[in-house]
């Protein structure tokens, strides 16, 4: 499911649990595995893990000019967590090695607060995760359904506005104002349907976009809508069916492009496509118990909404080492991106992305 309905609260005393030493090596796999595990959920909210929210939340506050000349101490109150990918937490390690996830928090000051969220990277190394903001509020939906519907979100947003450019734009909020709910329209009925506000800060000036998303009955995803009117757009594709309807390994790994591109890999834009997240690949077990170490340059096709259409591997290190080729392809494929922006509008373009496989 796309929604976000398995976050659920949690409690905030956990931000004042110190971290315990993990005494046995665990695999999280969901976030209903992560709420049902002490050890896992201290972490979660450390105070080593409350700081870097904190740090995120300050920076966040800066970038929004709020609450520039607030002197009391801030407190970050934790809310939620939702695990996006496995996290591994080794026997005698301080940190996970493996796993992303996504927590919620109240950044208290000054008698007022507001929603940030951060997203969380473990590192392979057992080195302290990486830690990034991802877009402020209490969405219900999850980080994946949030960047499918952002393409559609800023294009409401722009409409709003009066721009015709996709420039200065800074999502400030994003809160549900409709709580799950059934919707009869004729003979239909939509179950499970919940509406939004995400406020978009243009050039200074605040424009509200309402959002309307609606689960699939049959489980497969969620559609959604920007103004009031309920005709959904088109429903993400799951992994699955990116895998096997998009991803492309074209060429010998040594060229920039082919004849059947339908978007010149020379093309450059004033802002390049990025990661939202980046899913991380699983090492190959025949390459692990054979010691293979490598890189794979994958190039990923990047849509006007943000999402993979097609990949192709560019280069090789070492040239004749293929036995990362469908993993890196598959990480691409199932990760999240910004589009990029070419003469003030989304556009399709080619993005490159270096991806290793060591051995500690």
């Amino acid at each position: 499911m796309n929604r976000m309905k398995v976050m659920v609260l949690v409690a905030a005393f956990v931000a004042s649990l110190m971290l315990a030493g993990i005494t046995k090596a665990e695999m999280v796999n969901t976030t209903a595995e992560l709420l049902n595990n002490k050890t896992a959920i201290a972490y979660i909210f450390s105070p080593p893990m409350s700081e870097m929210m904190y740090r995120l939340g300050v920076e966040e506050d800066r970038k929004f000019g709020l609450q520039p000349n607030c002197q009391l101490q801030y407190h970050v109150i934790p809310f939620a967590a939702l695990v996006l990918q496995p996290i591994e937490f080794p026997e005698g390690k301080q940190h996970p090695t493996q796993g992303v996830w996504l927590t919620r928090y109240q950044l208290e000051r000054c008698g007022d607060s507001k929603f940030y969220n951060a997203l969380f990277f473990a590192s392979s190394n057992g080195d302290a995760p990486i830690s990034k903001p991802f877009y402020p509020g209490s969405t219900n939906a999850d980080p994946v359904l949030v960047r499918d519907a952002m393409m559609t979100a800023v294009i409401g947003a722009m409409s709003r506005s009066g721009l015709k450019e996709y420039k200065d734009f800074d999502v400030f909020d994003m809160r549900v104002t409709e709580p799950a709910h059934d919707v009869v329209e004729g003979d239909k009925t939509f179950r499970g349907v919940w509406s939004e506000i995400w406020t978009f800060r243009v050039r200074g000036q605040m424009i509200d976009v309402p959002m309307t998303f609606i689960p699939d009955a049959n489980g497969g995803g969620t559609t959604f809508t920007s103004g009031p009117d309920r005709q959904p757009a088109p429903k993400a594709p799951d992994a699955t069916e990116k895998k096997l309807k998009k991803t492309k390994v074209s060429g010998s790994g040594n060229g920039p492009t082919s004849s059947n591109d339908e978007v010149s890999m020379l093309l450059r834009c004033e802002k390049p496509p990025g990661f939202l997240y980046q899913a991380k690949p699983a090492y190959p077990e025949t390459a692990r118990t054979a010691g293979i170490t490598g890189k794979v340059f994958v190039s990923v096709l990047i849509g006007e909404d943000g999402r993979p259409i097609k990949a192709k591997v560019m280069k090789r290190i070492p040239e004749d080492c293929k036995d990362f080729d469908v993993v890196a392809l598959k990480s691409v494929m199932e990760s999240g991106y910004y589009p990029g922006i070419l003469n003030g509008l989304p556009t399709k373009v080619w993005l490159t992305a270096p991806i290793s496989f060591q051995l500690n």
